[in-house]
């Protein structure tokens, strides 16, 4: 019976009323925000809150990927969430949101403007339920290779000052990108990478990137996807040298792209 009584005691004491509510690990949202997705308030009492509950309901929200709600007696719920970290748009007829996990999450509404880079390539069929399991697991291979290149794209020579506007993917021929920006960052330059590693293929493209900067010139496209010789690097410049490799200064280029190797590679390894 006193048990009894205490627990009902408990139950409705004003000293066990929510007074303080913590919100852990927001960024995007806000906590004001957090705080509405979850359904809580200050008044109620703490232990009368099904905190898996509210933990599932702050997981149907877009943005949070993980969700932990506690009690901090006696007065104090303490909300701790994962944000989605976004790393791309995927054209499917409107746009969606892409984890680093490479999962659509959210679907971009009017009036929103996001500046990752877009994947293009894909049709909605292709993330279909009733998707064939071959078909399904070549699509997330390739979302998820597209974001690895967005990685390795930040981390060549001049990758942060030439954002991609563009990441198209083809389980045949591979990816290619469109530069964003500017004209001085290569705004509109086209770069077919391909499948395969691509590692060299990046070190490759800072060479050349650097020697059209060494000539003043702006590249128009970059093809780095044949497969019979991986070496070969077929470049297209804007204005009057669009054809140099197609003449005799091919030879000359191939040795640029030789010591860029080199030079990459020392960096990589800290010797040759």
């Amino acid at each position: 019976m006193l048990v009894i009584h205490g627990y009902s005691f408990v139950m409705r004491s004003p000293n066990f009323n929510v007074k303080h509510v913590r919100v852990e690990g927001q960024k995007r949202l806000t906590v004001n925000e957090v705080m509405e997705v979850a359904g809580v308030s200050r008044g109620p009492n703490v232990l009368s809150l099904k905190t898996d509950e509210v933990a599932k309901q702050l997981v149907m929200h877009p943005w949070i990927a993980s969700a932990r709600v506690e009690r901090e007696l006696p007065d104090r719920l303490v909300l701790s969430i994962v944000e989605r970290q976004a790393v791309a748009q995927l054209a499917l007829g409107a746009l969606y949101l892409v984890d680093r996990r490479g999962e659509l999450f959210k679907r971009v509404e009017s009036g929103e403007n996001f500046d990752w880079p877009v994947f293009t390539g894909l049709v909605r069929e292709d993330l279909e339920d009733d998707t064939p399991s071959d078909r399904a697991g070549t699509v997330k291979r390739l979302i998820r290779g597209g974001i690895s290149l967005l990685d390795s794209w930040q981390r060549i020579d001049r990758g942060t000052m030439m954002p991609l506007g563009e990441v198209h993917l083809d389980p045949l021929f591979g990816y290619s990108v469109v530069i964003a920006g500017n004209a001085a960052q290569g705004a509109g330059a086209v770069v077919h990478l391909g499948l395969g590693d691509l590692a060299p293929k990046m070190d490759k493209l800072s060479v050349v990137f650097a020697d059209a900067d060494r000539r003043g010139q702006s590249v128009g496209s970059v093809r780095l996807d044949d497969e019979r010789d991986p070496n070969r690097v077929a470049v297209r410049f804007l204005g009057a040298e669009q054809s140099s490799l197609k003449s005799g200064k091919q030879g000359k280029f191939e040795r640029i792209i030789a010591s860029g190797e080199k030079k990459a590679a020392k960096g990589r390894n800290g010797s040759l």
